[in-house]
């Protein structure tokens, strides 16, 4: 302990001090801290039983005042103060009504709305010493609806362990957690709240003598809620560093609640300010004071809530937030991530006591419970019971009959409904919760069990003072293990007394503080360092079930209530309508959907991983098969997408990062499972990318509900996407082509599981859309694929395109590292400095690693991260370019394009035809397919070609504004027609493989792109036909239309659902067959002619199916002759005027 010194007053050096320095004042005993958003004056305290000096720092604001129009809003980081601030009065806590009788009246307001304080208290400290203090930063809340009074936990014991003690202030109820669940009102300023005390804690927390690489965040009850969830947030990594979660856990099913939306605008009509959108609902709630808005809280749930949902009453707490990079984006129980933080976690024996606690009052009251008993689902199950149902009353009888002698509630016994009630509350999610993370966390468990009552149970003894009988009352109820770790006022002659007397009050009290204190300082709460432990608490194991038991002694036992936490898991396994499926990498849950197709349904697995999470050390590397999984795996939601940059590109415009490293996740649809015997029924496999940058997430855009029809099982593949699945440095460490390397693993996944769904692993087709089509034809030529699929569709994508393979790799890759201010020089340099870089910034600088005017100079287009030739080695995926290979196909293929593409290429000009000028002055040309030779620009030869071009594709040999459409077919050549359709000759010509060739040219209510890119449009020219992945919403569930497809399938004679059906049968008969016709029945008498080498059989798909020959003809002849004749001309690859070698 640092001697005090008091040789300073404020006045001093009130002028003098910079940021960081701590001053003492003379005469007052106080101390000054320079804080980086002003001064601080803090007071000096002793602790109750050794005097150690400590200082205090009451209502220190961290945040704008949330009142006015903040009010419900994220908090705004505090501006700062200019004097100094007299911190030595406790604020008032955030608004509330008191909903514990233990505390007093009910439904007593108190605190106030500008609460966004939190209270430091350091001990005394030399601050030219390096040697810094640990920090507990200590969050307490009752279901996010109650808080406490700074005081009534004092910080004495823990600085006498020289640990810095903050709390903090947070907002609750409605204040903290209504939500619209958009942009302007997700939800979560609560939890928003904690998140910027704690980045003020890690800027600051060192000038009070902490150690910010040394923060413990510890919550009870609600504030465990919290501290679980920023557990699982990654905008909280790094601003704590280990967890103590006391009576509370986020998978309890009361917490995470559905349809916030629905409550918040269901409150506004109780305090009659209906309101009509987000911004409407906030300026009503604005103008209602605290006291409306918390008493009608609870009325915007809706009608007998708990008897239907069978969850605990919270009207406003943290919810799951719509935006996929939302504070919380997904549930607990389906995040994956590695959590990598200590956490201590446990209970307190009784904590049914004060759920209870209107029966301990008041028993006879206990008939009620008996004659309308309500079933309470302990955890999120994702079903819920029908209270009309004979289910329901059948789950009752089996909980009555576990609990309750003879199977009923009983006035005499009260202590069975105590057990009951803090079993379902809080023991059984507690003890499940630590079963997940002993599944997924890297650092240590440490599980415990309080079960003492002494004179300290402060909890407790309020709560016996306001019972009646005390049957079932031993042991500790919930929070009574806080006046052991805290001081609480009432107790303070208690403290002196029992340390006087060396009670076991007083020893439990100084075991419990030495280990929560040793946990704080190292993540072990019983460390080598301190060797007077007589015991060593281990982390927990599923296998061992150990975990430390508190009395008077501290004992590691193990199997914890046991009997009742088996009664849980074997009840809701039970009736949860799970259908389990036994893969070689473990169990796995999917979920029974309802398809769209009326009396249908089929089974979905969603997020299945297939590959170790490609994430920290593996990053940028090549996947490695996942281990499995021990206990059943619940996949009834879809996994995000693997990182990206997202473009406005689809039906939804929105930009930015979205999206999980830990991406790599399949998902199954099949229509049929049968245990006993092989159903053996072919499977697709579906791969969707736009030129490896973007990608989609699974079923939530496009659903199988045809296929399934078909008896056709649907898999989806999520793969690496940009820098993170395909950087390269041309070398062993760092090869590239790490997407196509997952996909070949989720395809050696399927070969040996896809039986367990009903498929059959030597029917397996691979189907791409766009950039997946591009993937699906180079794992045509690629050896490690061979035999993994039997079928390929190729839609609107192929790899001769000249975007593909344009070599460069280790150039951009360093590149790359330049731009993220990494500069490297070896791979192994490259690989290590570009591991730390966020994946946001990664995917926002890849763009950067090509120049604006590469295409342009070399007549090809230009992608930073993508498919390349790999150097020979071991585990290389392709190292020749098709055109050097030999073209070795035998199995079927179907490719084709849609008939306008180029709409959404030019989708801008069709908005503002005026700048179709530019497109024409600086008209950018390009080789629709690689050649090895360029043009050197600027020269006369190239302008002739660029003329050349324009006077094949353009009426009057110029871009007009008026014909936008002229140069849609331009542009949809050089992108895709011509390519494809180059593909088509050299496959047919060169290969054994049948090529069954087609045009998807249909326009109908289904065209969900082509209407997403025309809805601003002013110029319509050219936009007939279909343009990219227009097709998908006639073969899947294009989940944006569903009202759209739930019309037409019940009009008679939609000629969509006539467009659909054939094409589904077509594909799906491929998918079974390798032909699309393989008889005429079902098509209506017409066959599918595959392409010869004398006749390219193109079929036309629109309202009617046409077998074409030779379609567009004349644009395929003037790129084959265009291609040659420069060819011909190319010197060294390149081709200029002549006069230049002179």
């Amino acid at each position: 302990m640092a001697p005090n010194r008091r040789a300073q007053t404020p006045n001093d050096h009130e002028n003098g001090a910079i940021a960081g320095e701590s001053l003492r004042c003379e005469g007052s005993a106080n101390l000054i801290v320079n804080t980086k958003f002003g001064k601080v004056q803090g007071t000096e305290q002793r602790t109750i039983i050794n005097n150690v000096d400590y200082y205090a720092f009451w209502g220190i604001p961290y945040a704008v005042p949330p009142v006015g129009n903040m009010r419900f809003l994220s908090p705004v980081p505090h501006e700062g103060w200019s004097d100094t601030l007299i911190a030595d009065k406790e604020k008032e806590p955030c608004v509330q009504l008191n909903h514990n009788a233990r505390k007093g009246p009910l439904l007593h307001r108190y605190g106030k709305e500008d609460c966004l304080y939190l209270n430091v208290f350091a001990p005394d400290f030399d601050r030219e010493s390096d040697t810094k203090n640990p920090v507990i930063v200590f969050i307490y809340n009752e279901q996010f609806r109650n808080s406490y009074n700074s005081s009534q936990y004092g910080p004495d014991f823990f600085i006498e362990q020289s640990v810095i003690v903050v709390q903090i202030h947070h907002r609750l109820s409605v204040f903290g957690f209504i939500s619209a669940e958009d942009e302007i009102l997700p939800g979560n300023a609560g939890l928003r709240d904690i998140l910027l005390s704690l980045k003020w804690i890690q800027n600051n927390i060192a000038l009070f003598g902490g150690d910010s690489k040394k923060v413990t965040l510890m919550g009870v009850q609600g504030g465990a809620v919290a501290v679980e969830l920023l557990l699982n947030t990654k905008e909280a990594e790094g601003l704590f560093h280990a967890a103590i979660l006391q009576s509370g856990t986020s998978f309890s099913s009361m917490y995470l609640q559905t349809e916030p939306r629905r409550r918040a605008f269901r409150l506004a009509e109780k305090v009659n300010r209906a309101s009509s959108s987000t911004k409407s609902l906030l300026k009503n709630l604005n103008d209602a004071t605290a006291e409306e808005l918390m008493i009608k809280e609870l009325t915007a749930l809706p009608d007998e809530y708990s008897l239907t949902e069978q969850k605990g009453l919270l009207a406003f707490g943290p919810v799951v937030e719509k935006d996929n990079e939302g504070l919380l984006a997904e549930y607990p129980e389906n995040i994956v991530d590695r959590l990598n933080v200590p956490i201590m976690v446990g209970f307190n024996s009784r904590e049914g006591i004060d759920g209870a606690l209107t029966y301990l009052n008041e028993p006879r009251y206990l008939s009620f419970a008996e004659k309308y008993f309500r079933l309470h689902l302990p955890i999120r199950t994702g079903y819920k019971f029908d209270p009309n149902d004979d289910a329901y009353l059948k789950a009752i009888g089996e909980v009555k009959r576990f609990y309750f002698s003879n199977g009923r509630i009983k006035v005499r016994r009260p202590a069975e409904y105590v057990t009951y009630i803090g079993d379902v509350v809080s023991m059984y999610p507690i003890d499940y919760a630590i079963k997940k993370y002993a599944e997924y966390s890297l650092s240590p468990i440490f599980y415990y069990h309080f079960d003492y009552a002494g004179v300290l149970n402060e909890n407790k003894k309020k709560s016996l003072n306001i019972s009646t009988v005390s049957d079932g009352t031993w042991g500790a109820v919930t929070g009574d293990e806080l006046c052991y770790l805290f001081v609480c006022p009432k107790l303070k002659e208690q403290y002196v007394k029992l340390n006087e007397l060396d009670s076991d009050d007083i020893l439990v009290q100084r075991n419990l503080v030495r280990v929560w204190a040793n946990f704080a300082k190292h993540g072990d709460p019983t460390p080598d360092e301190d060797t007077g432990i007589e015991f060593k608490w281990l982390p927990y194991k599923k296998e061992t079930n150990k975990y430390l038991h508190i009395t008077n002694t501290m004992e590691i036992k193990e199997n914890l209530y046991a009997r009742r936490f088996k009664f849980w898991d074997e009840l809701i396994n039970k009736w949860r309508d799970d259908i389990i499926v036994n893969t070689n990498s473990g169990k796995v849950a999917g979920k029974r959907v309802k398809s769209i197709l009326e009396n249908q349904e089929y089974y979905s697995f969603l997020g299945i991983p297939y590959a170790e999470p490609p994430i920290g050390e593996r990053r940028f590397l090549a996947p490695i098969p996942h281990e499995g999984w021990p206990e059943i795996l619940e996949c009834k939601k879809e996994r995000p997408a693997c990182s990206q940059n997202f473009l406005p590109v689809r039906q939804f415009p929105r930009y930015g990062y979205f999206g999980s490293e830990d991406c790599l996740h399949l998902s199954i649809h099949t229509p049929r499972l049968s245990p006993q015997e092989p159903l053996n029924l072919p499977t697709v496999v579906f791969i969707y990318n736009e030129q490896f940058r973007l990608s989609y997430n699974g079923s939530k855009d496009y659903s199988p509900d045809f296929f399934m029809e078909q008896d056709v099982i649907v898999v989806s593949v999520n793969h690496r996407l940009g820098a993170l699945g395909f950087l390269s440095y041309e070398d062993d460490l760092l090869p590239g082509n790490n997407g196509l390397r997952d996909v070949i693993l989720a395809l050696q996944w399927l070969k040996s599981n896809i039986k367990y769904f009903g498929g059959d692993s030597d029917r397996i087709t691979l189907m791409g859309n766009q950039g997946g089509s591009v993937l699906v034809d180079m794992l045509l030529f690629a050896p490690k694929a061979k035999g993994l699929f039997h079928r390929a569709i190729l839609q609107s994508g192929t790899s001769w395109n000249s975007l593909y393979f344009s070599g460069g790799s280790r150039d951009k890759a360093l590149k790359l590292a330049e731009e993220a201010e990494m500069p490297s020089g070896t791979s192994k340099d490259l690989l290590s400095n570009l591991q730390k870089v966020p994946a946001f910034n990664l995917t926002v600088l890849e763009p950067n690693v090509i120049h604006a005017d590469e295409s342009r100079a070399i007549q090809r287009g230009g992608m930073a991260f993508s498919p390349i030739v790999e150097h020979e080695h071991p585990d290389a995926i392709i190292t020749k370019l098709p055109e050097e290979s030999s073209i070795d196909i035998d199995i079927p293929i179907m490719i084709g394009y849609n008939s306008r593409e180029g709409i959404e290429l030019v989708e801008r000009f069709l908005r503002k035809p005026q700048y179709l000028t530019f497109a024409d002055r600086d008209f950018l040309l390009l080789f629709p397919i690689r050649t090895n030779y360029h043009f050197e620009i600027n020269h006369a030869i190239y302008y002739d070609a660029v003329q050349e071009v324009k006077d094949f594709y353009f009426d009057e040999g110029y871009v007009k504004i008026s014909r936008p459409g002229e140069y849609m077919t331009y542009v949809a050549d050089i992108m895709q027609f011509y390519s494809v359709d180059y593909t088509v000759r050299k496959y047919a010509n060169e290969s054994k493989a049948p090529v069954y060739y087609y045009t998807f040219d249909y326009d109908g209510e289904f065209n969900a792109r082509k209407k997403f890119n025309l809805k601003d449009a002013i110029n319509y020219d050219g936009t007939w036909g279909a343009s990219v992945t227009d097709e998908l919403c006639y073969l899947f569930v294009c989940n944006s239309l569903r009202k759209t497809y739930a019309k037409a399938l019940k009009a008679e004679d939609s000629e969509e659902i006539s467009v659909l059906k054939n094409m589904v049968k077509l594909w799906t008969d491929f998918i079974k067959t390798g032909n699309p016709t393989p008889t005429k029945d079902g098509h209506d008498n017409f066959v599918w002619t595959p392409v010869t080498k004398n006749d390219k059989h193109c079929l036309l798909i629109n309202e009617e199916m046409q077998m074409k020959t030779n379609l567009h003809q004349n644009r395929v002849d003037f790129w084959n002759d265009f291609i040659q004749k420069y060819k011909e001309m190319a010197v060294d690859g390149v081709i200029k005027d002549q006069k230049d070698e002179l």
